[in-house]
């Protein structure tokens, strides 16, 4: 008998400790979910910032080119007079 409560008192532990592990695993799967949809956020913004930083670069270049060209005209008309 002293045997039998062992094991029920064993397999109870089992039970709760099973218990304890499938809401660690929910919680878990939570924040995984989580966790991912921060990611293609971030990775979203990223994106942006990437193709905002793309379009001032080519912003900047367009004015240095303008810019030479200005001082390309001033030196052509510096040069005739």
């Amino acid at each position: 008998m002293m045997h039998l409560e062992e094991l029920e008192k064993r397999v109870m532990q089992i039970v709760a400790k099973n218990n304890e592990l499938h809401a660690k695993v929910k919680t878990l799967e939570c924040d995984l979910i989580d966790a991912r949809e921060k990611n293609s956020q971030l990775e979203a913004s990223l994106m942006r910032e990437k193709d905002a930083a793309q379009i001032l670069v080519a912003e900047k270049n367009n004015v240095k080119n303008s810019i030479e060209q200005l001082l390309g005209c001033i030196n052509t008309i510096e040069d005739a007079s």
